[in-house]
């Protein structure tokens, strides 16, 4: 069975108006996939509502899914057929309820939405479970007697044409993306309901007699996002503030022969200007920013901490809480001070120590500001790209180095965990690591399979072994990554490669929370921390955070713990070794004059915010 959208009717319900509310409808097209299949379908949260006269738009509906008139129902979903009328007693068909009836214990049926356009106030963030039925091709009929009153806007959770929903519906609700499985159940079932429809003469008085061929269930999300879920943006110290030229990356962006495409210089000048772009951030409608703070501004030297610099990141914690955003502050994200790396740098145990004593001075003069903290931006990456790739500093292939690395960042975390903790201040804390989506190639490839897994156990397994007691674990994405049995291999032909040398392909969001939260059993809830694009097209960037939401969206609704996503990134900025030529940011920067310039796409994502739910 194909995955794809259904079509869009779009409506809203509330309990108490179901006799005096006339609702709108619009049609969207094209419908795929359930359109399709024969048989009864459950809809984990939805469907049908018939109130007022919708007869013509309903009909109208049944020809756009490709039915023709009552000769071909069964090529319809029943509901969508038109206004059906109430036969009293079908003997082979159960009885609906009318408007006399008394809703007490009924389940509510609601609107059959692919997006709801009206009523956006109230949703669920979960799956509910509802069901319809879909007719097969014969049509017959049969007199069943009875009059021909309204089919009302509730319908019994017992009828067989009942579309109904698992809990008790909220006053509104609205639901948006179907996806389709099939499920081979065969049901045969009589219903006792005519269609009063005009392309053809069937009278009043009878009934038809239509056949269930077989069961399809259908997932579909709610829109909206749980209460308290988090939106922001981050950015991160070096790549943004500009003359950070005490740390490790400034030493190799002008280092001979260096891979970086040129210097950060000045960068956006956000050491200058951070008090402007959180006002814009907080305008936009997120509620919190994520920045690091600069360990080599801290402590210029060994042991000498400069008090300037921890109180100009108090004026920027003071600056978000000012404009109601929660401040999340990371306290190394990539860049390490040169007297560490003089000294030894991470792949040395010694290093721990002396980000530990840094952590704990900073926490200090901060903590009682912060919101969220986050110990280590992707030490994975630093790893692997440094160590390994050499590709980012301090640019050596030494796999014992590399292994060193590792551990070291691995005990630094667990170690600077409990030092933050300490406070002052109350603040979740927790790491934040680059997934990626492994998928390997061929799919049931042996050799593939096992140089993936190898693969996850390096990047990413032996990270979430020691998280699992944090408070939260940050899951930053933007791609895949394609196994063949002798390792990584390119983008598979037909997907577009973005500036940085991965496929873009927004499924990777969905992918890597499914795998955070499998792999440590739900025992820690997860936060997006990072996801992004870089991209001069902006209606790109819209394209595949849309995509990456209705991933988070799927989370939600299979009782995922998700409880934020935050974008990467606020602004256009140095994206390490490829320089300034990606384009992350949902605000632009013109480097000449540093003018701020929200991108279509950023405004877009701040609705999104606002609504806190994936809108238009």
């Amino acid at each position: 069975m194909q995955h794809g959208v259904v079509g869009k009717i779009a409506g809203g319900l509330q309990p108490d108006a179901l006799v005096r509310r006339k609702l709108a409808f619009t049609v969207g097209w094209p419908p795929v996939a359930v359109a399709q299949v024969e048989g009864e379908i459950e809809f984990e949260s939805m469907i049908a509502m018939f109130g007022g006269n919708l007869g013509p738009a309903l009909l109208d509906a049944g020809k756009r899914f490709g039915c023709g008139d009552v000769g071909d129902a069964g090529r319809m979903v029943e509901p969508v057929l038109g206004n059906l009328e109430r036969c009293r007693e079908a003997e082979d068909g159960p009885t609906a309820l009318d408007r006399g009836d008394p809703a007490g214990g009924e389940r509510q049926a609601i609107a059959y939405a692919l997006h709801v356009v009206e009523d956006r106030d109230a949703g669920i963030a979960r799956t509910q479970e509802v069901r319809v039925q879909r007719m097969h091709a014969g049509l017959g009929l049969d007199s069943a007697g009875g009059g021909h009153e309204c089919l009302p806007g509730y319908l019994s959770a017992e009828h067989a044409l009942a579309i109904r929903m698992g809990t008790t519906a909220p006053e509104d609700i609205e639901f948006d993306l179907f996806e389709v499985e099939e499920v081979q159940k065969c049901v045969d079932c009589g219903l006792g309901h005519v269609f009063n429809l005009p392309h053809r003469h069937v009278p009043a008085h009878r009934c038809c007699r239509l056949r269930v061929a077989r069961e399809t269930r259908v997932r579909c999300m709610a829109q909206n996002f749980p209460e308290g879920f988090r939106w922001g943006t981050a950015t991160a110290a070096h790549q943004v503030e500009g003359g950070n030229w005490n740390n490790d990356w400034w030493a190799w962006e002008h280092a001979e022969g260096s891979p970086c495409e040129e210097p950060s210089g000045d960068a956006v000048d956000q050491w200058h200007l951070y008090e402007q772009d959180i006002a814009l951030c907080a305008a936009l409608g997120f509620d919190n920013y994520r920045f690091s703070i600069e360990w080599s501004r801290i402590e210029p030297e060994p042991g000498l901490f400069s008090r300037a610099a921890l109180d100009h990141y108090r004026r920027v914690c003071a600056a978000c809480h000012a404009h109601g955003m929660e401040p999340v502050v990371t306290f190394h994200h990539f860049t390490t001070p040169r007297w560490v790396v003089a000294e030894g740098g991470w792949h040395t145990a010694s290093t721990v120590d002396r980000f530990l004593r840094f952590s704990e001075v900073a926490v200090g003069a901060l903590g009682d500001l912060i919101g969220r903290a986050c110990t280590i931006n992707e030490p994975n990456i630093v790893a692997m790209i440094g160590y390994q790739m050499a590709f980012f500093p301090p640019g050596v292939s030494d796999l014992d180095q590399y292994r060193r690395a590792t551990d070291n960042f691995i005990d630094a975390h667990q170690r600077v965990v409990p030092i933050l903790r300490g406070g002052p201040g109350d603040f979740p804390v927790g790491l934040t690591l680059s997934m990626a989506d492994h998928q390997a190639v061929p799919a049931d490839d042996p050799d593939a399979l096992s140089t993936l897994d190898a693969l996850r156990r390096d990047m990413e397994d032996q990270y979430l072994d020691v998280c699992t007691g944090d408070d939260f674990l940050g899951v930053q994405t933007y791609s895949r990554t394609r196994v063949g049995p002798k390792g990584v291999i390119g983008g598979e032909p037909g997907y577009d490669i973005l500036e940085m040398g991965y496929e873009f392909y927004p499924e990777a969001l969905e992918a890597c929370i499914r795998r955070a939260w499998d792999y440590t059993g739900g025992a820690i809830p997860l936060l997006v921390t990072e996801n992004g694009i870089g991209t001069h097209d902006d209606d790109q960037r819209r394209r595949y955070v849309t995509t990456a939401l209705e991933g988070v969206l799927a989370c939600l609704s299979d009782g995922i713990d998700v409880r934020g996503y935050t974008y990467w990134s606020l602004l256009d900025n140095f994206e390490w070794c490829f320089g300034y030529r990606p384009r992350f940011g949902i605000i632009d920067v013109d480097r000449s004059t540093q003018r701020r310039i929200v991108k279509p796409s950023g405004e877009w994502l701040g609705r999104v915010a606002r609504a806190n739910a994936l809108i238009e």
